[in-house]
């Protein structure tokens, strides 16, 4: 499930002055995936407009998001653990990356 997750895109919106929320674009079928997104607790995503029916009837909240739609949006990196080995500290757990950017 946390391979999946990864591969996901996070959209949110790049002009200031828009209202839409951040957003899970999920372009899989019901049928391959609707445990996965149950059992993340996931109950609001953007899916192409072929599949929001299907969606919709399987009682998760879809957004249908067109091609021109995903590309107005900014994808956000995946998060992560960034290992910094050149930082001493007291001790040695790693840094939590969860914003793409340097610890």
């Amino acid at each position: 499930m946390t391979r999946l997750l990864l591969l996901l895109a996070l959209a949110v919106p790049q002009a200031p002055h828009t209202q839409r929320l951040p957003c899970l674009y999920w372009p899989h079928t019901v049928e391959d995936t609707l445990a996965t997104l149950k059992s993340a607790a996931l109950n609001r995503v953007c899916v192409p407009p072929e599949l929001a029916d299907g969606w919709q009837a399987a009682g998760v909240e879809t957004i249908a998001t067109s091609a021109s739609d995903l590309a107005t949006r900014e994808a956000l990196p995946t998060p992560g653990i960034a290992h910094e080995i050149n930082l001493v500290s007291a001790t040695r757990s790693p840094w939590l990356d969860a914003n793409g950017g340097a610890s």
